[in-house]
């Protein structure tokens, strides 16, 4: 279900979305009543089956919701279903506002000490002579490592149960679900290796950003797409009765190889990896069964170069690549700003006559199941239930 980027005129999408404003709704009106029961018990002046009201109410927005409670704060997070995160902004943005309160699509960083109560209230190891190195990998994350004389190896499960929970308390849970790679854990010291002191992760880890971010494009992709070097790959997609995403593409081509390959790993993808100007990656995706024929051929080079200049002359984005897949043809963006670049996209392809299964989908995570048709009629994209 769409929540980022909606489309109006299409009825089903909007009865869904009503539907789930109403569950929305309904949840704030609950908070709103039970609002002081929940500032006294977090004030500890009296008990509460707090964990059953939240699951009774929030969860019947999206049973797949976790949720995390401060003093006057409160998180609302996908964890690992990260196709959430358009829907949670949807909630926050529709709190009517409580006086005092603060609400939160992740959870926030949190001090060091918080870290150590919170790894003894769950009977994890320690971190009190916990030290950690901070490694800048390959794919653009940053790999973390562990080292204590208390942890028994590398299979340690309790430690590697501490070295996770110690990390998204004192990096927060965005930098977390954004950035760290491995989380590893060794027995030692880890002198040689010249590891930090927890109190100062944060810090190693924001050095370990900035030198992924020093390898990125110097430019926005719209300024430099057109000139720079392409690398070109063939696949061999495995025959199936339909192809979601990009799954059934033959031969793909991109001036930007690091996130072409990030794209299609099993790595969960995230653009703010792969450009230091907020660029977010997408990429249009139109049907074309049977052979391509050379005037198909010659329609897609032509909607590649329309694109490529009303984007790059306007400074919303750029062609960056594309492919042919069995049955699918494709066009990678990047769009440095989103909706006006979808605009811009749609009016392209209407005017070349795309066909009525054309869309505009995205390689993000947080994305997976949001589309746009370029057609008024356009159906979802195969993968995507309607």
């Amino acid at each position: 279900m769409r929540f980022r980027f909606l489309q109006t005129g299409r009825a089903w999408d909007e009865k869904q979305r009503a539907a789930v404003l109403d569950r929305i709704d309904a949840w704030w009106s609950s908070f709103a009543d039970a609002r002081a029961d929940i500032e006294s018990l977090l004030r500890g002046e009296k008990q509460w089956d707090l964990p059953g009201w939240v699951n009774k109410h929030l969860l019947a927005i999206d049973e797949r919701l976790r949720w995390e409670f401060g003093p006057r704060q409160l998180a609302i997070t996908p964890e690992a279903d990260r196709e959430l995160h358009p829907m949670i902004e949807t909630i926050l943005d529709r709190s009517p506002g409580f006086d005092g309160w603060e609400f939160l699509n992740s959870r926030p960083r949190e001090s060091v000490d918080h870290a150590v109560a919170m790894l003894d209230a769950r009977g994890l190891q320690g971190i009190e002579n916990t030290r950690v190195v901070a490694t800048a990998t390959d794919e653009n994350l940053v790999d973390l490592t562990f080292f204590s004389k208390r942890y028994d190896g590398p299979d340690d499960q309790n430690a590697r149960n501490s070295a996770f929970v110690a990390s998204e308390s004192i990096l927060g849970e965005e930098t977390l679900s954004i950035w760290i790679g491995n989380l590893r854990v060794q027995r030692g010291s880890g002198r040689r290796e010249r590891a930090v002191r927890m109190s100062e992760l944060q810090n190693a880890v924001d050095v370990a950003i900035r030198s992924v971010k020093g390898d990125l494009p110097a430019q926005p992709l719209w300024k430099i797409a057109e000139t720079a070097r392409y690398s070109l790959w063939e696949l061999k997609p495995e025959e199936r009765e339909d192809y979601p995403h990009q799954f059934d593409l033959l031969v793909g081509k991109s001036c930007h190889a690091a996130m072409w390959v990030a794209a299609r790993s099993n790595v969960a993808f995230d653009s703010r990896r792969y450009s230091r100007f907020g660029e977010l990656f997408a990429y249009v995706k139109t049907d074309s069964p049977g052979s391509l024929s050379s005037e198909q051929l010659q329609n897609k080079d032509e909607m590649e170069d329309a694109l490529a200049d009303a984007l790059a002359r306007r400074e919303l984005g750029a062609v960056i690549g594309g492919g042919y897949g069995q049955r699918y043809s494709y066009i990678d963006l990047a769009l440095s700003k989103p909706d006006e670049a979808i605009e811009t996209i749609i009016e392209v392809l209407r005017e070349k006559n795309a066909v009525r299964e054309s869309w505009i989908q995205f390689f993000d995570a947080r994305y997976a199941n949001e589309w746009v048709g370029i057609w008024e009629e356009s159906p979802p994209p195969p993968g995507i239930d309607p």
